[in-house]
């Protein structure tokens, strides 16, 4: 079992490093190493959502696709981290989880939206 994961993280890596990620791939390529990730490391959660890794795959996909990034840019290097911690041994992510994962949230700069501004006013008044 360790061996087919060692495998797959050394096929994902090797994936990143000679197609790269771009704005064109990136829902595919996210959904894929989430839900890879996601049965290595998160187990009972992706079993319990999932009955295969396609049904993960395609709900992930969804997901993106949900999201509305018109008007925002794409990071190429922060779409490279997330892919890269996607990839992370399991023990490696257990306590830098949130701080590993950052990257991923940061891949499309959309700015920050006057609703964002409005909000932070509120909140020092």
């Amino acid at each position: 079992m360790r061996a087919k994961i060692a495998s797959l993280t050394a096929l994902a890596l090797l994936q990143t490093a000679c197609f790269g990620v771009n704005e064109k791939n990136w829902e595919d390529r996210y959904a894929k190493n989430r839900c890879q990730f996601a049965k290595s490391c998160e187990k009972a959660t992706f079993w319990y959502n999932y009955a295969d890794m396609d049904e993960c795959v395609s709900d992930q996909v969804d997901l993106q696709g949900e999201l509305d990034y018109s008007g925002c840019d794409f990071d190429k290097k922060m779409a490279k981290e997330c892919i890269s911690a996607l990839n992370t041994r399991c023990k490696a992510a257990g306590a830098e989880y949130e701080e590993l994962f950052s990257a991923c949230f940061e891949v499309w700069d959309c700015g920050s939206s006057d609703d964002d501004t409005a909000e932070e006013e509120e909140e020092e008044d």
